[in-house]
């Protein structure tokens, strides 16, 4: 039931932020609204949801809800295949092809910086 998942999407449940970024894409129970989507994969993805962030890095790539980016598509394809979505891999390589050096190391850099533990990252006084 939706309101369930909503419920759960907004108590933090990284799968039902997915679910919810679905039914958002495919109008399910909701009226189609990508960017909202996008909002509530984000969520999930912070949360090292492997799948959250490979659409992500497509939303990121195709424009979809987002203003498009290749270097934050790079960066959350990466973190999927880190996270363990195999698929993930093939895009990045498919994608870093397409990138200048100045892209590429831009991406990496942010996905080194998000992947780092918050206790590893210098702060500024």
């Amino acid at each position: 039931m939706l309101s369930n998942m909503i419920q759960a999407a907004e108590q933090g449940d990284a799968e039902a932020q997915f679910a919810l970024g679905m039914c958002y894409v495919m109008g399910d129970g909701v009226i189609i609204d990508e960017a909202e989507a996008v909002v509530w994969w984000r969520k999930a993805a912070e949360q090292d949801l492997a799948l959250a962030r490979y659409h992500l890095g497509m939303c990121y790539l195709m424009g979809a809800g987002v203003l498009a980016s290749v270097v934050e598509a790079y960066k959350w394809l990466r973190l999927a295949g880190v996270a363990g979505y195999a698929d993930a891999g093939a895009e990045c390589a498919e994608l870093a092809a397409q990138m200048t050096a100045a892209q590429l190391a831009e991406a990496e850099a942010r996905a080194q910086q998000w992947a780092r533990p918050a206790s590893e990252i210098s702060q500024v006084p």
